[in-house]
């Protein structure tokens, strides 16, 4: 009995075979009395040679292992996985605040802590640190140094921050306040509008570089072929994209055809929107030389300057609204789109002057316009109408008075800069346009050239042809004459002769044989 139980024992402790998917049973129990618990494990243990199969059980057969994946169907998911990898077009926010680089427990990200081992070191070096731990330092240690250095370092790393913080962030986002975060509401709707796309970047780069101009230095090296960002550039004469109007799925990616599509929807979108906005700066202009009209808010001196304010603030919106409606018809076309796109990669943003402030321009005018015009109704409404207002209100002095007088026309040159600021933009996206198209009709001119001299070498080529046949006839010294009407019909009269004869002697030398012939029976 002992030695059946002892075989008993050892055949249930058994290690399971990696080829027969056997498992270790405990206890001499069979796999239909195996309690739940062990059924579970048994469960989330799979030691079937194929994954995603049962366990089999030890008087089962080992399964026959399945046959090797067809290569086409690798090379399929080969392109599927290469299709996937494309990385995302993400514009690139320029007015989210950088804070300073914190990690765990307020320390910088660069500056690992004392205590805890960085990742990157190995096991040998951390027993090292442990026996040397154990002994007594001496008075320069390396170590001593080493946290002297990272101290030095995160101290660097403190002043840099601070200094980025104070010269470029602050400053950011004092100008976003100041401009009421409209721009980053619009740059919102433009990286919306690329992202509902599903653009990748790939596809961006390629528009980029179908729309811009090259320019006179790097066409040559672009010509010859080369890199930009990781993509490769084709030959000059390559065209990467089709126009616009040809995007269809054969020809491009479903992407910049919904981009395209998604493109002329938000610019037909801020059409609409400036319209509106040139209508209330319109009424709004009318309401504010109303209130002029009324004498308790002329003798105000603060009704007064607040409804300067609103009135210039009303003008400058008008005025940016009315270039805008007329410019933006034509940013419907992908080169602008491509100067977008350009722009919302940027990693560096212009503080004072980008593409999103342009954009936000009249709404940021007629925002501060509607503010002005708030003040002057509400200094209108607690200054005046009650007994104790009966007295007019102080003027004021020359010192107050040149003070607004300077800052009304602080605020009318700002418009007046910014309106500049604006006609060059816009300038500067017609001269792209016409520097591409430029460069395309010189391209054009180039092969139309290229064609002229191929189609003359080929001429060149037949007549050589037709002077080498009037060679063989024995007419030599009119190559040069060939071309002359009289010269031609001669050549081909001698051409046609010499053709009669040839047949007429073919046909007499066959006569001649057959007549020498007799037949053998």
């Amino acid at each position: 009995m002992s030695g059946g139980y002892h075989w008993g024992d050892q055949s249930a402790t058994r290690s399971p075979s990696p080829l027969s998917g056997e498992g270790s049973l405990k206890g001499g129990q069979t796999p239909q009395q195996l309690p739940p618990s062990d059924l579970r494990y048994s469960r989330t243990r799979n030691l079937s040679p194929q994954p995603g199969k049962e366990a089999h059980t030890p008087t089962s057969r080992s399964p026959s292992q399945s046959r090797a994946a067809s290569p086409l169907r690798r090379l399929q998911w080969a392109i599927h996985r290469a299709h996937a990898r494309e990385d995302p077009f993400v514009p690139v926010d320029p007015f989210k605040p950088s804070l300073f680089g914190t990690g765990k427990r307020g320390q910088s990200s660069e500056c690992p802590s004392p205590r805890e081992p960085r990742s990157d070191e190995s096991k040998d070096d951390k027993d090292d640190d442990v026996w040397v731990g154990c002994l007594p330092l001496p008075v320069l240690s390396p170590q001593d140094k080493a946290r002297a250095k990272k101290k030095e370092h995160c101290w660097r790393k403190f002043a840099s921050d601070t200094q980025i913080f104070l010269t470029d962030t602050l400053p950011r986002q004092a100008y976003l306040i100041l401009l009421l975060g409209l721009p980053a509401i619009y740059w919102s709707r433009v990286a919306r509008v690329f992202e509902d796309a599903e653009l990748s970047r790939p596809d961006v780069q390629r528009m980029i570089d179908a729309c811009a101009p090259s320019r006179e230095g790097g066409s040559d090296e672009q010509s010859a072929g080369g890199t930009l960002r990781g993509h490769v550039l084709p030959h000059r004469h390559t065209v990467l994209l089709p126009f616009p109007e040809e995007w269809n799925p054969p020809y491009v990616s479903p992407a910049l055809v919904r981009f395209k599509h998604s493109w002329e929807l938000f610019v037909d979108s801020l059409l609409r929107e400036w319209k509106t906005l040139n209508l209330v700066s319109a009424l709004l202009c009318t309401a504010i030389l109303t209130m002029f009209q009324v004498q308790d808010a002329e003798d105000d001196p603060v009704t007064r300057t607040a409804a300067l304010f609103g009135l210039i603030f009303a003008l400058m919106s008008l005025s940016y609204g009315c270039v805008y409606i007329v410019q933006f018809g034509t940013m419907r076309s992908m080169d602008r789109a491509s100067r977008w796109a350009e722009e919302a990669q940027k990693t560096k943003t212009a503080i004072m002057w980008n593409i999103w402030v342009l954009l936000a321009a009249p709404a940021i005018w007629l925002a501060w316009s509607m503010i002005a015009f708030c003040v002057s109704i509400l200094s209108y409404v607690w200054r005046t109408g009650s007994v104790a207002d009966q007295n007019p209100p102080s003027p004021l002095t020359d010192t107050q008075a040149v003070g607004v007088r300077v800052a009304l026309s602080v605020v009318f040159a700002l418009g007046l800069l910014q309106f500049a600021m604006i006609v060059h933009t816009f300038r500067s996206y017609h001269g792209a346009r016409r520097v591409r198209e430029d460069q395309v009709h010189r391209g054009r001119e180039r092969e139309r050239r290229e064609q002229g001299a191929a189609e003359a070498r080929r001429g060149d080529r037949d007549s050589r042809v037709g002077s080498s046949s009037v060679v063989g006839l024995g007419l030599t010294g009119i190559d040069e004459n060939l071309a002359t009407p009289a010269l031609a019909g001669v050549v081909a009269t001698a051409q046609e002769q010499a053709e009669n004869e040839k047949m007429e002697y073919l046909s007499a030398e066959k006569g001649r044989r057959m007549g020498r012939i007799s037949p053998k029976l």
